[in-house]
């Protein structure tokens, strides 16, 4: 199985999604922080 991730660094959340290219298997919402911070999250 290909799983895939996106990750979109917004100026107000942060969201993450892991997909297997059909649906979502995983989804995150949290509040933006500086991206060098992001992997703490």
């Amino acid at each position: 199985m290909t799983l895939r991730l996106g990750v979109d660094l917004g100026a107000t959340w942060l969201r993450a999604c892991l997909s297997d290219g059909t649906r979502a298997l995983w989804t995150e919402r949290v509040p933006a922080c500086a991206w060098r911070d992001a992997p703490a999250l």
